[in-house]
């Protein structure tokens, strides 16, 4: 039995390519005709649009393939675009830096905004401020236990993982 696998297996695969050319035959479609030839094609098309440019009588827009180079260089066009409506705009805030001289002094001179900047700025500096201090002491507080954490001698994966867990706590203590 063992030696009738293997002769059939060699059959099939001596048998394979004659199939897949008999194929199309036998489901009913014919063969596909033999290409005639790419260049002479080519060269018959690039004729024309030479006879449709000399003679002015153009069947129509020639569109040339999209290709790497025209997408690159339809990239770059939009970028030179967006760089230039960009400039305009810079153009356009630069001239109005007279307003912002004019705004700055109304800052400065008016009581009431001047005040509210004042305001704002002391708030700012003392959330910041008091955050900063707030993490520097838990740090500080938690340093000795991350310390020892960090230098102790692990015997096992699940001490070594529940050592990491906990430094990374230790951590996260001043941010939270």
């Amino acid at each position: 039995m063992n030696l009738l696998q293997r002769v059939l297996f060699v059959l099939l695969i001596a048998l394979a390519p004659a199939m897949s050319v008999a194929a199309p035959y036998q489901a009913g479609h014919p063969p596909a005709p033999a290409r005639a030839g790419l260049i002479p094609t080519v060269a018959a098309e690039i004729g024309q649009q030479f006879q449709a440019l000399v003679t002015g009588e153009a069947n129509g827009e020639i569109e040339p393939e999209e290709t790497f180079g025209t997408r690159a260089l339809g990239v770059i066009l939009n970028s030179f675009k967006l760089i230039g409506s960009e400039g305009s705009t810079f153009v356009n805030n630069f001239a109005a830096l007279p307003q912002l001289a004019t705004w700055f002094n109304q800052q400065v001179t008016d009581p009431l905004l001047r005040s509210r900047w004042i305001e704002t700025g002391t708030m700012l500096l003392l959330v910041i401020g008091a955050a900063f201090a707030a993490g520097w002491l838990v740090d500080l507080i938690f340093l000795p236990l991350r310390r020892k954490i960090y230098q102790a001698k692990w015997f096992s994966s699940w001490t070594r993982f529940g050592g990491v867990i906990g430094w990374l706590g230790l951590s996260l203590a001043p941010v939270i």
